[in-house]
C-alpha cells in the first residue's frame, strides 16, 4: 500500500513497494531539474545498495544548560555583590543548538535473527 506522512517541518516520508519505486524512477528519466536528479540518484542507489538508509530526520532545539537558553551567564565582580553578564562558554553565546535525529535501518540478517530469537 502507498501512501505519504509528513515526517518534519517541509519534509515528506513517502512510502512505496519496489515496484511503484522503479515506477517512479522511470518517470524520472526524461526530467532535467535538479531535484529530479537528485531524486533519481536516491533511487538508484537505494535499488542497489539496499544495506543502509535513512529513515527518519527528526530536528529540535536543545536549550544550553550552563546559561538556560539565555546566551548569557552571571559573574561575581571581584568578590563583590555586584554581577555582571558574560557570553556564555559552552553555547557562545548561541542559546542553544539544533539537534538532528537521524533513525536509519538495515536489513535483518542473520546475526540480528539469532539475536532476536533468544
Amino acid at each position: 500500500m502507498t501512501y505519504c506522512e509528513q515526517t518534519d517541518h517541509e519534509e515528506f516520508a513517502l512510502h512505496l513497494n519496489s515496484k511503484e519505486l522503479n515506477e517512479v524512477l522511470q518517470s524520472l528519466q526524461n526530467r532535467e531539474t535538479k531535484e529530479a536528479e537528485k531524486l533519481r540518484k536516491v533511487i538508484q542507489s537505494e535499488n542497489l545498495s539496499r544495506v543502509k538508509r535513512i529513515f527518519l530526520k527528526n530536528r529540535e532545539i536543545e536549550l544550553c544548560q550552563e546559561c538556560g537558553g539565555s546566551g548569557k551567564i552571571r559573574v561575581n565582580i571581584t568578590g563583590t555583590f555586584e554581577y555582571d553578564f558574560e557570553t556564555c562558554h559552552k553555547c557562545e553565546g548561541k542559546s542553544g543548538r539544533v539537534k538532528v535525529t537521524t533513525t536509519t535501518y538495515q536489513p535483518l540478517t542473520e546475526l540480528w535473527q539469532e539475536h532476536f530469537a533468544k
